[in-house]
């Protein structure tokens, strides 16, 4: 990635095959092809929900600094290595397809 703005413009869409389901405040997402199962802890679990193809990760940054006790940093980060991990295990891509 060329810079932390253009990170934060980039708007994530959740993989189209995957399962997901709410349990009490944690989502399971499950790959069908595969049965891998991920389990989110609950702060992931609304960043997962948050990921409609409609909203930029910097607006997903603002909306969990709203809603939970954490600082922009600290969130920027936090988001930046869960999106990594999902892109990582084909679970979200980004509008457009850019990886």
């Amino acid at each position: 990635m060329s810079s932390k703005a253009e990170w934060l413009d980039r708007v994530p869409v959740q993989n189209e095959d995957a399962a997901w389901r709410m349990v009490d405040d944690e989502c399971i997402i499950v790959m069908p092809e595969t049965a891998q199962a991920t389990v989110l802890n609950p702060v992931a679990a609304r960043i997962w929900e948050l990921m409609d193809g409609k909203r930029s990760l910097g607006q997903i940054v603002e909306t969990i600094v709203s809603e939970y006790d954490v600082d922009s940093a600290t969130a920027e980060k936090d988001a930046s290595d869960f999106v990594n991990e999902l892109t990582t295990r084909g679970l979200m891509g980004y509008q457009g397809g850019a990886d």
